[in-house]
């Protein structure tokens, strides 16, 4: 842990010179960061090859990209270091051919008395949030799945059943969070003889194994009424919650239309219902269609691009209407066609905007899934609190709780998940998901490089990046006056932007590792011709084992 220094002045070398860990940060930025893949009939992109691994098993076993995505997601749940949870949240796009992308969403529910449950003092069991996950995965295999229930997720498992072995990630988080020492199961599984299991050590998840296979039985029956039900609820109650059944027996997930806008020619579907991601990138996206394509060029080369990405993130961030989950169809396009203008004339005329409003988060998951039948499914999940949450387990998996970043429009929680498809005329051309605490602006950006830039996907994740703000990860707060920046962007760039230069931090983050940056962490498929010229191309993220796979 350790403290983020002041900004220092981009125009000063001697400064410069005594920024703390900058040799560590562009070690790190230098490497080639994720991992690409390239295929032709399907494709299998996660944070983890086992995930991947998983998803390939099932499009294998005559399943579709709907079957293989809730495989690939129930199976990083398992394996990632306590970043996500069954018993989280999940928003992800399905798109099959001929029709328009939907949402389809399983946000945390609450029925606490303000719409968030984060009060300082409480009882840890009223902090516990009602999962939107596995609503959100069961209901979409339900109807746009190709397989029963129980033959897709049989090698998650099977997974579980059998074990897999701890990785460095996975034993560092083991390592580092005490509240795993409170749980029984936690320690149970996730220790021996009272240590942190470490890098190599095999670990096997018989419960959580059983309550998958009761899940695969039973649907969604077992998470509102049946032996997981009872033991939330139970565990919920010794812990100081006042949840009964009855508030289990209403949760369903949200199947949206997709929010839909144009882009230099391009149609764009992302995100919608309570998640504002996909608001925040439209709007961004309205803004910078002002901006002829040769302005936004590499931001490593032009002071002016970089100027144009951080004034228009800040200028939106600073929308409030982003957030709202009322701002769907006529009335978005009525927004962005209001906002977007007036927005672009004060960042082209370099005049400041509203403070912004801002939550952040810093990590979760992303999956993307190509079937050879022109099936995409794109989206996150997260557990949207600290790794692991509180400790608490129920049936193997992590309980999300409430925290002081999280959102609320009107008593409702919102949350920031990314998912995006970018059609090249009646078909999917680029699918994208980002997760992080940088992952606005760094969507934006990305998709951005690959329309503007004509980057391919490689190259769009690969180049530097502006970053969100500065986010303390021990308090949970963000400076909205200083933003991350990649350190390959060079002084002499960030010098011309005079004082707004100086709000540009290229040093890790107070409470990350020193040489840890985080500006969101993509996973992108790119899906050119049909047929057999048909060519599919995925990246993913580098913090985690990332694999892009298919045939």
């Amino acid at each position: 842990m350790h403290s983020a220094p002041p900004a220092v002045d981009p125009c000063d070398p001697a400064a410069l010179a005594l920024v703390p860990h900058r040799d560590l940060i562009e070690a790190r930025v230098a490497k080639k960061r994720g991992t690409m893949g390239r295929a032709m009939r399907n494709m299998v992109a996660t944070s983890h090859a086992l995930a991947t691994r998983v998803g390939q098993d099932v499009l294998a076993s005559g399943g579709n990209a709907v079957d293989a995505f809730a495989a690939a997601v129930l199976t990083e749940d398992m394996v990632l270091p306590g970043v996500t949870s069954t018993a989280g949240v999940a928003g992800f796009l399905v798109a099959q051919p001929g029709r328009p992308p939907v949402y389809v969403h399983g946000p945390y529910r609450t029925p606490t008395r303000d719409g968030v449950a984060w009060h300082p003092g409480d009882p840890v069991g009223r902090e516990v949030l009602l999962p939107g996950a596995p609503f959100a995965l069961l209901e979409a295999q339900a109807r746009y799945g190709k397989l029963p229930l129980s033959r897709a997720l049989a090698p998650v498992i099977a997974l579980a059943q059998d074990g897999f072995e701890v990785d460095s990630l996975l034993a560092a988080s083991i390592a580092r969070v005490p509240s795993l020492r409170r749980s029984p199961y936690a320690q149970a599984t996730y220790f021996r003889d009272g240590a942190p299991l470490a890098v190599g050590a095999h670990v096997r998840l018989p419960v959580l194994a059983a309550t998958l296979e009761r899940l695969a039985r039973n649907g969604a029956k077992e998470l509102t009424a049946g032996a997981w039900a009872h033991a939330f609820i139970a565990e919920v109650q010794a812990e100081g919650g006042a949840l009964a059944l009855a508030d289990l027996s209403e949760l369903r997930a949200v199947i949206a239309p997709a929010l839909h806008a144009r882009y230099r020619g391009h149609d764009v579907y992302t995100a919608s219902s309570t998640s504002y991601g996909g608001r925040k990138l439209l709007a961004s996206l309205a803004v910078l269609e002002h901006a002829s394509p040769e302005r936004l060029r590499p931001i490593e080369a032009s002071a002016d691009a970089l100027g144009l990405f951080l004034r228009t993130h800040r200028a939106v961030e600073a929308e409030a209407w982003v957030r709202d989950p009322a701002v769907i169809g006529a009335v978005l396009e009525q927004k962005l066609a209001d906002r977007a203008p007036r927005l672009w004339d004060a960042v082209a005329n370099e005049r400041p905007t509203a403070a912004p409003t801002v939550e952040g988060g810093s990590h979760s998951s992303s999956v993307i899934v190509v079937d050879e039948g022109g099936l995409v499914v794109v989206g996150t999940h997260t557990i949207e609190s600290a790794n692991w949450g509180e400790g608490l387990f129920v049936g193997g998996f992590p309980l999300g709780v409430s925290t002081a970043h999280m959102a609320s429009v009107d008593g409702v929680l919102v949350d920031p998940l990314s998912a995006t498809l970018v059609y090249d005329g009646l078909a999917p051309w680029l699918a994208m998901a980002v997760y992080g605490t940088g992952l606005h602006p760094a969507d934006v950006q990305l998709l951005s490089g690959v329309v503007d830039q004509h980057r391919d996907v490689e190259t769009a994740v690969l180049a530097p990046r502006l970053g969100w703000f500065e986010f303390d990860l021990a308090r949970g707060t963000a400076d909205t006056g200083v933003n991350l920046l990649d350190p390959r962007v060079p002084p002499a760039v960030t010098c011309q932007l005079g004082a707004l230069g100086k709000t540009l931090r290229q040093t890790a983050e107070p409470g990350y590792p020193p040489g840890f940056l985080d500006l969101g962490f993509p996973t992108m498929v790119e899906i050119t011709g049909s047929g057999a010229t048909r060519t599919l191309r995925g990246m993913t993220p580098e913090w985690m084992n990332g694999v892009a796979a298919g045939n």
